[in-house]
């Protein structure tokens, strides 16, 4: 009795480790995929060129990651407005 629950939570455990890495993979190709998309690409420059400038300013980092989040999301909004009007 006391094998077979040792083999079920062995079991249990591939699962999830399993699980895991295809949720891992997933993630890394979705990651591979927005490397490809140029105002992805540029987004995330922008982003990292705010909070580096911020962080210099305040040495805050929670603010210089807001600022920088809402200068990525001000673009992105941009290139998507643009898309529209094409």
């Amino acid at each position: 009795m006391h094998q077979a629950t040792r083999d079920n939570q062995t079991t249990q455990a591939e699962v999830n480790v399993d699980g895991r890495s295809s949720l891992a993979e997933r993630k890394r190709e979705r990651q591979r995929e927005l490397r490809k998309d140029p105002a992805y690409v540029e987004g995330q420059k922008i982003y990292k060129k705010i909070y580096q400038r911020i962080k210099i300013r305040t040495s805050n980092k929670e603010e210089a990651r807001e600022q920088a989040v809402i200068a990525r999301a001000r673009y992105l909004q941009s290139c998507h407005s643009a898309n529209e009007v094409v």
